[in-house]
This record gives structure tokens, sequence and C-alpha cells, in this order.
């Protein structure tokens, strides 16, 4: 970011609060990642996406997933674990817990995939 003292990193959510003069992008290289768009009706409302991404943090590697619903767009993070329902329980304590139970289901399908293993549903 530019700011009067001179060029400095921020993170992203810093960015999008102050909306300052960026000069520059930079980010870490996913894990793993994946990216799912289901069919939309045409003149209807954005179809749903999700979208998600496994990054090593100094806690550990940490599951980001965002998702659009219709106009809506939530997001969450959970630790990864070898444990999928570990995950996925995490992730129902952010605002992802709130999706409708067919977004959720979408979710749940492309996190068990990501980490390799299955959900039990």
């Amino acid at each position: 970011m530019l700011e009067p003292e001179g060029v400095r990193e921020a993170g992203l959510s810093e960015v999008v609060a102050k909306r300052p003069v960026l000069l520059g992008l930079r980010w870490r290289e996913p894990i793993a990642c994946a990216y799912r768009k289901l069919d939309g009706e045409a003149g209807g409302p954005p179809p749903l996406v999700v979208a998600s991404a496994v990054h090593a943090d100094d806690d550990g590697d940490r599951l980001r997933v965002a998702v659009r619903d219709g106009y809506d767009v939530l997001s969450g993070s959970a630790l990864r674990a070898t444990d999928v329902e570990e995950v996925l329980s995490g992730l129902r304590g952010t605002a992802l817990g709130d999706l409708p139970a067919a977004a959720w289901e979408v979710v749940r399908s492309q996190i068990a995939d990501l980490l390799g293993g299955r959900a039990a549903h």
C-alpha cells in the first residue's frame, strides 16, 4: 500500500477496509485448492460457486472457503485435520454455517475431495 510514510505490505482485510492506492498484489501459493460453479438459469440469480484452498499458516495448515450463494458471499476457515468431519465442524462455526442445506452439501463434497477423504453424511 502507498501511504504518506511510504510503501508497506498489508493484509487483504486491511486493504479492503482502507481502500488505499495499491501498487501490487502478492499472495502465497496454496498447498491445494478447488473450485466449483454450478449451472445457473439465464436471467436468474448468480449460480452457486464454492472456492476453497489450503494454506500453510504459522498455527498449521488452514482451509479457507468462500461461497457465493445467489447474491450472498460467505467465507470461513478452519485448521486442517485428518478427520474431514472435524474440519467441517470447524467451518460450521463460521458464517458458512448459515448456508442452505443444498449449498452446504456442495461445500461438504468439495472439502472431502480436497482433503482426500470422504465425509459422512
